[in-house]
């Protein structure tokens, strides 16, 4: 697909960025915690099901990334994102951007507007492994672990304070998605 969009348009730019969601919420993750010999961890439960979406487009040859925090995930809000990150990433007739998604029904759907400059690729079904974006969210559920948030916006905060160190430490990201058969190198 690369090829054949430099082939298509020769004097524009082409990127390979790949797009993920994750659902993130205050079912608390509970993870290994140090204590005092003796003395039981403690680490607050609070058993409620209230859910945050991170939605992120990851650009692995650099570990550049834009990230953005939902209520919910649904053909609407995938055609504002794309929106908006055709927007951030300057796509368009001088610039293409392959992007890598799954086959999820918001991204598959015949209703979806991809924006001029954006050309979507699918990924297999059922291949988590082959997606870089899957290895950020250890990341992102650092930012709930053994806690949980006293309400939504507590709990929309906290990941946007995450959201904003994913995308400010780009040689964490690069090291965490380049695989070493992505097409940029």
């Amino acid at each position: 697909m690369v090829a054949e969009i430099t082939v298509a348009h020769p004097q524009a730019v082409v990127e390979v960025w790949s797009q993920d969601e994750a659902r993130l919420g205050l079912f608390t993750n509970l993870r290994r915690v140090w204590a005092p010999r003796g003395k039981r961890p403690i680490a607050l439960v609070a058993p409620r099901r209230i859910w945050a979406y991170v939605s992120a487009f990851v650009h692995p040859a650099s570990g550049r990334s834009h990230l953005w925090v939902w209520s919910g995930v649904n053909i609407a809000m995938m055609t504002a994102m794309l929106a908006s990150f055709a927007t951030l990433s300057g796509a368009g007739a001088r610039k293409r951007i392959v992007l890598v998604v799954d086959q999820a029904g918001w991204h598959t759907s015949p209703k979806l507007i991809v924006p001029e400059g954006l050309h979507i690729v699918y990924l297999p079904s059922h291949t988590p492994e082959l997606q870089p974006t899957e290895r950020i969210w250890p990341y992102m559920r650092e930012a709930v672990a053994n806690d949980a948030p006293v309400d939504r916006a507590a709990l929309q905060q906290r990941l946007e304070q995450r959201c904003v160190w994913v995308a400010t430490n780009p040689d964490v990201m690069h090291a965490a998605t380049h695989f070493h058969w992505w097409p940029e190198r």
